[in-house]
């Protein structure tokens, strides 16, 4: 799975790299490819050393949200642009924000479970704010690709 996945983002890269056309939804491929492969690389830890409770739901998230997630906000930004979104700041300025909030957010709370799992309670309420302020960049995220993707929408139904 690990090379399978690697593999994947290694294509990604390049295509990205090839591409003579910067168009949104291709910033959101790159972390989408990389959360890809820590995912797998989580699931490798746990294959080999045992689990952390800590880490499991993050595994989770990284699959879910990073790899999958990201890769479909990235895939509908190609094929629904958001500068072209009826509402007012439907723009790719805001598209990019609502992607980076989505991968910084998850970048945090990667982080604040890794250390968590790394240093055990030591460092458990700092992780754990940190946790929080991921969670709550993703949020905001998921909630800015909605109404961008709603704006779009609304703009292509009338």
């Amino acid at each position: 799975m690990v090379i399978a996945m690697v593999g994947f983002a290694l294509v990604v890269f390049g295509m990205w790299f090839q591409s003579d056309k910067r168009r949104i939804g291709l910033y959101a491929l790159l972390p989408s490819a990389t959360f890809g492969v820590i995912g797998v690389l989580f699931g490798g830890l746990f294959a080999v050393g045992g689990t952390s409770p800590a880490l499991i739901e993050t595994h989770l998230r990284v699959n879910l949200l990073g790899f999958l997630g990201l890769m479909i906000v990235g895939t509908s930004f190609q094929f629904y642009p958001p500068r072209l979104g009826a509402f007012p700041g439907s723009s790719n300025r805001s598209a990019s924000v609502a992607i980076a909030a989505l991968a910084c957010g998850l970048g945090i709370e990667i982080l604040g479970a890794a250390v968590i799992a790394v240093f055990n309670s030591s460092t458990a309420s700092l992780s754990t704010q940190a946790i929080t302020l991921g969670r709550w960049l993703t949020l905001f995220g998921a909630f800015g690709y909605a109404y961008l993707i709603a704006s779009v929408f609304r703009a292509r139904s009338t």
